[in-house]
């Protein structure tokens, strides 16, 4: 079936430029920030002498997986239904567990794909394309899940099913969504590259301050936009392949 893509984009961004919207998953990413951030801010010292904290490394995984399959649910559970923002919430107990699952699956087998970097000349190329073929069969994974409330063995099962029977779409959408993603991001990461570049020069600290601020502030904005926009995109894509 053929996507019109020119719909899904228009949508994906009426859907993410809304205020209330926008402020709500903003939260949500700032406070998953904070979580992943916590359990460094006790031993930060020890952690950036050399001395790597493993406790610490684990906890904030833990706590971004969880946090990473919440907030892209609900945007999925959100952009289907809109209207409804405390429905959204309520049915997080339906697929939460297999939205986690699906994050670890997915985190694993690419894990094991970057492993292959270790093996001289053909491992980089052989690790590369083994994680750009985990994203396209796991593409619409998370919207099977929370749309469909299939389990992650099912959703695993469509995902190679989809990807075999519509294997051009999911190629040309996973690029449109990657180009965009990294497009914003590093727009958003401008002022934490002049930040960097500051710190090799001599640079006021009024003014070092400022740019600090304003990396945090640009970057946090610029990964929400790319979550919300990225999510509704492939969430619309999904809805149109269904029909």
């Amino acid at each position: 079936m053929a996507v019109d893509y020119e719909r899904s984009l228009k949508r994906a961004w009426n859907y993410t430029n809304d205020p209330k919207r926008f402020g709500f998953f903003l939260l949500l990413i700032i406070l998953t920030g904070l979580l992943f951030f916590a359990p460094y801010f006790g031993g930060m010292y020890r952690y950036y002498s050399g001395n790597v904290n493993i406790a610490a490394n684990a906890i904030s995984m833990i706590l971004l997986i969880l946090a990473q399959a919440l907030v892209s649910g609900l945007i999925i559970h959100n952009f289907r239904f809109p209207k409804s923002l405390d429905r959204n919430i309520t049915e997080i107990k339906k697929y939460y567990l297999n939205l986690v699952l699906s994050v670890i699956i997915i985190a694993g087998l690419s894990l094991l794909s970057l492993m292959l970097f270790a093996i001289p000349v053909f491992g980089l190329f052989v690790g590369i394309a083994l994680i750009f073929l985990i994203s396209l069969i796991f593409f619409f994974i998370k919207q099977d899940i929370v749309l469909k409330k299939f389990n992650v063995e099912k959703a695993m099962a469509e995902g190679w099913k989809r990807f075999n029977k519509d294997f051009l779409t999911i190629f040309v959408s996973f690029i449109l969504v990657v180009v965009i993603t990294v497009v914003i991001v590093l727009v958003s990461a401008i002022p934490m590259i002049l930040l960097i570049a500051s710190m090799i020069t001599v640079v006021p600290t009024a003014a070092f301050a400022v740019l600090v601020l304003t990396s945090i502030i640009s970057l946090t904005l610029g990964v929400t936009l790319a979550a919300l926009l990225g999510s509704a995109l492939i969430t619309d894509i999904y809805l149109q392949l269904k029909k």
